[in-house]
């Protein structure tokens, strides 16, 4: 049997924070009926404080049957779905704004880079206190780091963005050839149309597309 790949989560009701449901556990070990069971990973560890994680443990036959009942709901729209994936292509290709903001923020990064430089050659040159010459540079670098940083974060988003394209299509591509109606487990249309999922205290599953689609069964 091949393994459940799955990137699921729990998220209890006080809302503070989510953990990851990861480590699967077989009960019944030594026994003929053997399950796996998945379990919020720090459900007895959060216990341990007086705060345990309310999310329940959920055997793996459970997690594939929710999943093929969201894939069946998120059939009945198909058309819709891929039509709202066609026009969040159109915004996430829009990044003419975002460019400029890049631009502007090399600019002041290349500045920056240039004012350094040329402190370091004044100080070779000329006899400057150095006390004064260590505290300007220190500016200076404090006002780089930031400026770097705000274009690291720019670049990362428009990364982002590309990354985040290239995977609706992918799925619109992949979700066109699959059938109307999912009848039995596959792990394939899993791994190609499931972003995460999130288990929730009574039991039920919240399904996260890579269409950017939920479904709560």
């Amino acid at each position: 049997m091949k393994p459940l790949i799955v990137i699921c989560y729990c998220s209890v009701s006080n809302n503070k924070y989510i953990t990851e449901l990861k480590s699967s556990k077989v009960s019944h070990s030594t026994t003929k009926y053997k399950r796996e069971v998945w379990q919020c990973n720090k459900k007895f560890e959060n216990g341990k404080k007086g705060n345990k994680c309310s999310t329940p443990h959920l055997f793996e036959r459970a997690i594939k049957e929710a999943f093929i009942k969201a894939f069946n709901l998120l059939c009945q729209k198909k058309n819709s779905v891929l039509n709202n994936c066609k026009d969040f292509i159109t915004i996430l290709n829009n990044t003419k704004e975002l460019d400029e903001k890049i631009m502007v923020q090399e600019t002041e990064v290349k500045v920056l880079i240039n004012i350094a430089r040329n402190l370091v050659e004044e100080n070779a040159t000329t006899a400057l206190d150095q006390e004064d010459y260590k505290n300007r540079y220190a500016k200076i670098e404090k006002k780089f780091k930031e400026e770097q940083d705000k274009l690291d974060e720019l670049l990362k988003e428009r990364e982002r963005k590309r990354v985040q394209k290239n995977s609706i299509k992918l799925f619109m591509k992949a979700y066109k050839e699959m059938p109307e109606i999912l009848k039995e487990w596959s792990l394939e249309v899993w791994i190609t149309i499931i972003d995460h999922a999130i288990v929730y205290s009574d039991g039920k599953m919240k399904f996260i597309f890579k269409s950017g689609d939920e479904i709560k069964v």
